[in-house]
C-alpha cells in the first residue's frame, strides 16, 4: 500500500433516517460555510433521492431540480472547490471516465455523493470498457467517494493523490478494484 495514502473504508447501514436527514441538510444548508451543492440525475427520476427532474447537460447543476446530466459537462461548465458536494442521484451512468479535476483540502474535501436508495439500484458508473478506468483521482487529494458502485473498467478506482475517503463504495468486475499508484 502506498504511505502517502490514507484511505478510510467504512460500511454501515444508516436505516430509514438516511434520506431524510440528507434532505435536511440539503434544505438546510448544512453543508460546509461556503460549500457549493450540484447535482446529477440520469434521464429518469425513478428512485431518486436528490432531485426533482431528469438530467440535461443544458441545466445548471446548480440545484435539484435542474440537474446536470452527466459528470463531464458538470466539470466542463463549474469549477470545483474544497468542501463542494456534488449529488448523484439513482441511477445509471455509463461509458465515460469520471476524471476527477480538482483536490479539496484536509478540513474540507470534495465530495461525490451517490444515492442512498440501495433498493432502487443506488448509483451505479458503468464503463463498459477494459482499458479504462472508471473514477480517475489522479493527482487529487482530499477526496470523498460515498455510496457508489464502480464497475466493468479496468480500476473501479485509480489514484495517484493521497487522503481520500470511500463509504460504501463497490467496485465490481474491474481488472483492478481500487488502485493506488505513486
Amino acid at each position: 500500500m502506498n504511505k502517502h495514502l490514507i484511505t478510510r473504508l467504512r460500511g454501515h447501514r444508516w436505516g430509514w433516517p438516511a434520506p431524510f436527514l440528507i434532505l435536511l441538510f440539503m434544505v438546510a444548508g448544512a453543508a460546509p460555510a461556503g460549500a457549493t451543492l450540484y447535482f446529477v440525475n440520469d434521464a429518469s427520476t425513478n428512485g431518486d433521492v436528490y432531485c426533482t427532474n431528469v438530467g440535461s447537460d443544458g441545466n445548471p447543476g446548480t440545484n435539484a431540480a435542474a440537474p446536470k446530466l452527466t459528470m463531464t459537462n458538470l466539470f466542463a461548465s463549474v469549477t470545483l472547490l474544497p468542501g463542494d458536494i456534488v449529488y448523484i442521484d439513482t441511477g445509471g451512468y455509463s461509458n465515460y471516465t469520471v476524471n476527477v479535476p480538482a483536490s479539496g483540502t484536509a478540513g474540507n474535501l470534495i465530495t461525490f455523493q451517490g444515492s442512498t436508495n440501495y433498493g432502487s439500484g443506488g448509483t451505479v458508473f458503468r464503463q463498459n470498457n477494459s482499458a479504462s478506468n472508471v473514477f480517475s483521482l489522479a493527482g487529487r487529494s482530499y477526496i470523498s467517494l460515498r455510496d457508489l458502485t464502480v464497475r466493468d473498467g479496468q480500476c473501479g478506482v485509480y489514484m495517484t493523490g493521497s487522503f481520500c475517503d470511500f463509504y460504501r463504495v463497490a467496485a465490481i468486475r474491474n481488472a483492478r478494484g481500487f488502485w493506488s499508484q505513486s
